[in-house]
């Protein structure tokens, strides 16, 4: 057994799992961060064990080690991402009182996204997607969270107006999520055309539209049925 497979040990005795653990995590973090550099500069077809290793500094066996495979990387990168930006919005989101509030939060997402590089991956990734069936499953699968997320929110805000027990939040949530993935490509495509903005504000019109319609609706919902007095 080579010194780089052979188990940690201290004293002669194994080290406690936590102990060596620790140096992988650490590892693992950085062959993440380098596939997602790596694939914000290069794109999909240039990621690449090799070129994720470049741009790391480390040696491109940690990529198999540690993974398995350039997609595991791809995939465990993008899964880390989407935990991590739900875990800054989640809150956010939880604040929004109603249609407009939901919009609003939607449209934090996507200028951060794009100012941090977040859809040239998902472009990528998309694009990469194509034919393949299992790497296909495992990505629309990270979409999993937001679309849970946008379908509690929107629950929340038709509560009580009526059409909570007759909208399907499930197909609003995701098409609210598939209308703001499709805004964040094209904003990519073609970022200085104003059909981004343009869209935007519409959503935001329709948003206070449809947010007055449930105000309404809210308003002129009958109330419970009085208890007969008693006999």
């Amino acid at each position: 057994m080579s010194a780089a497979n052979e188990p940690a040990r201290t004293g002669g005795r194994r080290r406690p799992a936590a102990a060596r653990s620790a140096p992988g995590d650490v590892t693992r973090e950085r062959i993440l961060d380098a596939a997602l550099e790596t694939l914000r500069a290069e794109g999909f077809l240039g990621t690449t064990a090799r070129s994720i290793a470049r741009t790391g500094g480390f040696n491109q066996a940690l990529v198999f080690y540690h993974f398995g495979s350039v997609d595991e990387v791809l995939l465990s990168a993008v899964d880390r991402m989407s935990q991590r930006r739900l875990t800054t919005y989640r809150g956010r989101l939880a604040e929004a009182a109603d249609l407009p509030g939901i919009v609003a939060v939607a449209r934090e997402v996507l200028a951060e996204d794009v100012q941090r590089g977040a859809m040239t991956v998902l472009s990528q990734l998309v694009a990469g997607a194509h034919g393949r069936v299992e790497f296909s499953r495992r990505l629309a699968a990270s979409f999993d969270p937001w679309i849970d997320l946008v379908d509690e929110a929107v629950q929340r805000v038709v509560a009580g107006t009526g059409l909570d027990a007759v909208l399907p939040s499930r197909d609003v949530a995701v098409a609210m999520t598939g209308t703001f993935v499709g805004v964040e490509l094209l904003s990519q495509l073609n970022p200085d055309s104003g059909h981004v903005e343009a869209l935007l504000a519409t959503l935001d019109t329709t948003a206070n539209l449809f947010q007055g319609l449930l105000a309404l609706l809210g308003a002129t919902a009958p109330s419970p049925a009085a208890e007969p007095p008693p006999l």
